[in-house]
């Protein structure tokens, strides 16, 4: 009979054996299976361009080219042809334009984002063209699509006039709307402006009015363009200068740039903030009108090169810039590439290009290669992500400087989304620090004091109190912090910063009392719960810190303690701020530092205890000499958990701060953290977008953070408990 209980329990343990190891290898399982697919989707972010060829359209010879959206057909204009649309799929010509003006033209320029162009035929007549593809019922058939274009017949050039540059259109607002075209000419004197107006509603009529201004310049000009607003104008002189010209209140020299080369030729980037400025020995740079501070004081506009790229070795003939993110082709007479504005990411084509047009989506391009027409289809989802627009300070469109960077949204859609991570580890690091500065003395010491000089009953009443608080949802806690603690901490902040040492003066002005006490209630309250007498002190120490604020505030601080930070130290003052959140996020962790620390206070052995105090050791003396070092193992791993909880908390730094990605270590402002950027942002990320597999990369962070975090905890736990074990 016992033979045979002795095999049941052997079975039952063999059998609760295979389920521990099961669910030993289910839990690292699970933990491999979310490092796999966190990992999964974030590489292809760090996956390589990929360029394939497409269509070929033989003989198609074009000096503009606007393709459509769905990638079928495209408006082509020549000067030869007219205006007519290509089906891209067969290379053959469905339909031309019969309103366009009378072949052959002079000069045809390229179109803008309206879908304008302009055109100069053979009587040196302008005309502006708004061109677009109309699909009768949405028909998707390209055979059975129409060019539907208007036209504006404007002023007639004059013999001088050698080149047309470019042109800008608005509209003026009044009692009756009229168009407004300005047009960019050379002429042997300089450059010629000339402006004409029609009203709107006359899309044929003669223009209203004219005006010619002539912007005379001691050298030839080269390139010109015009700003997106049609307010300024940039010139590329032959010996290579830069200038920009106000034309607001005629023509006004507003900033001039000298580059190392001479400049062959400027483009826009996506926006028409930023000039890609190409050299005649292969150089190609970005630079933006930008506003900054003089030494004075005073606000200008300059030339900021911002960002250089590989050099071409050759002059630089053209660029293409992608009409959705801040892609853009260089090409020469023999060599090209792709390139990404902001990552500085290259992709060599390698191929002879004579002009380039990006499809409207930016999936791919046709290049114009002699007589030839190409397809190329770019795989490149990611461009504006490398291991340096994360990690390091790029300086972005519109900035002064280099800086870290995390906006993934903007109000408009040229504006481009900026992903560096380091604002959000550091608002992780800062988030714990501040938490653990709080709650690390609160919780070691509670623990020291409940396990080594408390009495039992309030041990009992004191530990699972603590313990409770764990159970306080992390909403609640953020919830009260952002609404209760914020507000009250703003307003009397100088109150809470002096009550610490305010209730220590309190404390010892109040400690003669002691004697006055009877001396049966001092036994009581000497027997483990002398933690009582503090609690009148700190009522008395709250109520007097409160009455000193005002006089405080007075004489130190003006009056206003949060003006006051502004004023002399450039400091703002945010309600929801690293303070509030530290206070609140620490009782979050507080309860987990407090269980296992005392935890492991309690299990030291009563021998070593005994023996210290058997040596003449007082209580105290042994706690910190004997006790703590013995403990000091299971405190370390109870801190280290505790910070994997700060690190991971989501909802109290979502509710207690002000969720901005900013790098400051004050603690009067807020942060966003890692996990808090997850909550917020990952609903509004579109499925393997580039934010989304961001999102995803901030989550491995966090993972692989966690990860050594729990390793390194448990190296150091295991060194110090080999240390002691031997006490």
């Amino acid at each position: 009979m016992a033979r045979s209980d002795d095999q049941i329990t052997r079975l039952k343990d063999r059998i609760a054996s295979y389920f521990i190891k099961a669910g030993g290898v289910f839990v690292l399982s699970a933990m491999m299976g979310i490092l796999f697919f966190l990992i999964w989707v974030t590489y292809p972010l760090f996956k390589k361009v990929r360029v394939e060829n497409g269509l070929t359209l033989s003989k198609v010879l074009v000096q503009n080219f606007i393709p459509d959206t769905t990638g079928l057909a495209a408006i082509a204009t020549d000067a030869k042809h007219g205006v007519f649309l290509i089906n891209l799929r067969q290379g053959s010509i469905i339909s031309r334009s019969t309103k366009a003006p009378k072949l052959p033209w002079i000069s045809v320029t390229p179109t803008n984002a309206a879908g304008q162009m302009l055109v100069v035929d053979s009587n040196r007549t302008i005309h502006i063209g708004t061109l677009k593809i109309l699909k009768p019922r949405a028909d998707m058939d390209p055979e059975k699509w129409i060019i539907e274009d208007q036209w504006i017949q404007g002023p007639r050039l004059s013999r001088e006039i050698q080149q047309v540059f470019d042109f800008s259109a608005s509209i003026s607002y009044g009692l009756i709307e009229s168009l407004n075209y300005t047009i960019a000419t050379r002429s042997n004197r300089g450059v010629r402006f000339i402006t004409f107006s029609v009203p709107a509603d006359s899309m044929m009529g003669e223009q209203s009015t004219v005006q010619d201004i002539l912007l005379p310049l001691d050298a030839m000009v080269r390139h010109g363009l015009f700003s997106d607003d049609g307010s300024r104008f940039f010139i590329v002189t032959q010996d290579g200068r830069l200038q920009v010209y106000s034309l607001s209140e005629g023509t006004q020299l507003l900033s001039e740039k000298k580059f190392d080369e001479p400049v062959q030729t400027i483009s826009f980037l996506l926006g028409d903030r930023t000039l890609l400025v190409g050299g005649q020995r292969g150089s190609v740079s970005a630079v933006q009108w930008v506003r900054v501070k003089s030494r004075t004081g005073k606000e200008e506009y300059i030339l900021d090169e911002y960002h250089r790229y590989p050099s071409l070795g050759r002059p630089i003939l053209g660029f293409a810039s992608s009409p959705r993110d801040k892609r853009f082709l260089a090409w020469t007479e023999n060599d090209s590439y792709l390139a990404h504005a902001t990552s500085e990411k290259v992709l060599w084509l390698k191929a002879k290009i004579e002009s380039s047009y990006f499809l409207p989506n930016g999936k791919g391009l046709w290049i114009q290669s002699g007589s030839d027409l190409k397809e190329l289809t770019i795989d490149d989802k990611h461009s504006e992500i490398t291991l340096g627009t994360l990690t390091k300070p790029i300086q972005y469109e519109g900035y002064t400087a280099k800086e870290y960077v995390w906006q993934s949204s903007s109000a408009t859609d040229d504006s481009e989304p900026k992903y560096s991570l380091i604002p959000l580890i550091f608002g992780t690091l800062k988030a714990t620090l501040y938490s653990l500065i709080f709650a690390i003395p609160i919780a070691v010491l509670a623990a020291i004091y409940t396990s080594q000089f408390a009495s039992l009953r309030w041990r009992n009443i004191i530990k699972p109190s603590i313990e409770m608080m764990a159970a306080l949802p992390s909403v609640v806690l953020g919830f009260i912090g952002g609404l209760v603690i914020a507000p009250y901490f703003q307003k009397m902040s100088v109150s809470v910063f002096i009550l610490l040492p305010v209730f220590f003066v309190v404390f010892l002005a109040l400690t003669p009392l002691w004697l006055v006490v009877p001396a049966t209630h001092r036994r009581r309250l000497s027997s483990g719960a002398e933690f009582l007498w503090c609690i009148p002190i700190l009522i008395t120490a709250y109520f007097v810190s409160i009455e000193l604020t005002p006089l405080i505030e007075t004489r130190y601080f003006s009056g206003n303690f949060v003006q006051h930070l502004l004023t002399h130290y450039d400091l703002k003052f945010d309600q929801r701020n690293s303070l509030v959140l530290g206070f609140v996020l620490g009782f979050a962790v507080i309860p987990l530092i407090y269980t296992i620390s005392e935890d492991a206070l309690s299990s030291v052995p009563r021998s070593l205890t005994s023996a210290s105090l058997a040596c003449g050791a007082s209580q105290w003396q042994t706690a910190w000499r004997v006790v703590l070092p013995t403990a000091s193992p299971g405190i370390f791993s109870g801190i280290m958990i505790g910070i994997g909880r700060a690190v991971g908390e989501t909802m109290i730094v979502l509710m207690a701060t002000g969720n901005t990605p900013i790098m400051d270590w004050s603690g009067f402002n807020g942060l966003r953290s890692l996990a808090a950027n997850i909550a917020v942002e990952m609903p509004e990320a579109p499925l393997l977008g580039t934010h989304y597999r961001v999102l995803f990369l901030s989550a491995l962070l966090l993972f692989i953070f966690t990860f050594i975090l729990n390793t390194l905890a448990e190296i150091v736990s295991s060194n110090l408990r080999r240390k002691y074990e031997s006490l």
